[in-house]
């Protein structure tokens, strides 16, 4: 709307869009007559690694990686995206394509994830911005130490899922109580910068 969009404007309209599906996720659980089912879908919706096997990690790490080589090679345009839209234009990127691009690849990506392991939430909120503060925010940097501490974080999360109690609880519950604080602590400290123009 307007053909400009901010970082809070993407996140807020992300928490709409979840809102309203969840929404419809939660009368479809209600009106399903089969309980057995419901709680599978449940399951899956809190997210879990628990079903996954070897050929789910080759099936989703092929179009994973080719995204993730993509994007390596749009760190130099992402990083001249910090600077500000006046900065990046003036250097000659098309910030309408790009973002349009750089939203449709991720949500490609997201999809083939959670269409395997359910929604998990959080972790692409906390981790680039616990990244940020121990690399700072060149790209070069950040994409992989992002990319590596999301890695260690889902494994610390599973263990945690598989081993609390008896019954493995569903990783997304996990990555919500560790998450939900940090990132509201992000949101609320005034010295904190999502980057120019956020």
């Amino acid at each position: 709307m307007g053909g400009k969009i901010t970082s809070t404007k993407l996140v807020l309209s992300g928490v709409i869009i979840a809102s309203l599906c969840g929404a419809f996720s939660n009368l479809i659980v209600y009106l399903a007559p089969n309980a057995t089912q419901m709680r599978d879908l449940t399951f899956w919706l809190m997210g879990s690694l628990s079903t996954t096997g070897f050929d789910t990690v080759v099936m989703c790490a092929v179009p994973l990686v080719i995204c993730i080589v993509f994007f390596l090679t749009q760190l130099r345009n992402l990083n001249a995206m910090m600077l500000g839209d006046d900065t990046a234009t003036t250097l000659g990127i098309n910030l309408s394509t790009l973002r349009k691009a750089y939203i449709l690849i991720t949500a490609f990506m997201v999809a083939i994830l959670v269409c395997n392991c359910g929604l998990i939430g959080f972790v692409g909120l906390i981790i680039p911005h616990i990244g940020r503060a121990l690399v700072g925010t060149n790209h070069w940097k950040l994409y992989p130490i992002s990319i590596l501490l999301g890695a260690i974080f889902m494994m610390v999360a599973d263990i945690f899922a598989r081993s609390l109690t008896v019954s493995e609880i569903p990783i997304g519950i996990i990555t919500a109580i560790c998450g939900a604080p940090v990132f509201a602590y992000i949101m609320i400290k005034k010295s904190y910068s999502f980057g120019a123009g956020s």
